[in-house]
């Protein structure tokens, strides 16, 4: 999808106005990007839900990023970029927002897990002050791996 690439960068936050296309369109993303991708339906249910936040690039067809928060407890939920659109800078700007989001609305920690083996997440995380601080063994399926636990505390 080199077309939305040329397009000016819009990155939408979905709390509302969930919509078929957006569902699909991140779907797609998913199957791109990860070995065991959510389904179309497990997406519709994270843009529906009232504790999540979605923060999507183009509509969703070149990237989301999604979270949970709960109290003053946050966990990214999967973060993607199609392949053809990473390493410009997308995935951070999805993840400030998200971030910006959390905060404004009581996160005081941000929790993910990322595959031992994705040192690109691995070192984004890292720049945007994200710390490891666990591991969840055999966490990932396809192939079987550990996810590395990591977190981020908001300062007064």
């Amino acid at each position: 999808m080199t077309t939305a690439l040329t397009d000016p960068l819009d990155i939408e936050i979905r709390r509302e106005g969930y919509t078929p296309e957006c569902a699909r369109m991140v779907a797609r993303a998913c199957a791109l990007c990860f070995s065991d991708p959510w389904s179309e339906e497990a997406v519709e249910c994270t843009l529906k839900a009232e504790q999540n936040y979605v923060v999507c690039a183009n509509g969703g067809s070149i990237g989301f990023a999604a979270a949970s928060l709960a109290l003053d407890s946050a966990d990214i939920l999967d973060v993607a970029v199609v392949p053809e659109a990473r390493r410009r800078g997308i995935g951070r700007k999805m993840l400030l927002c998200l971030l910006e989001l959390l905060k404004k609305d009581g996160a005081r920690s941000v929790y993910l897990e990322v595959r031992a083996s994705n040192a690109a997440a691995i070192a984004l995380y890292s720049s945007l002050g994200f710390v490891p601080c666990g591991v969840r063994k055999n966490y990932y399926s396809s192939p079987r791996e550990d996810a590395l636990v990591y977190v981020l505390e908001f300062k007064d």
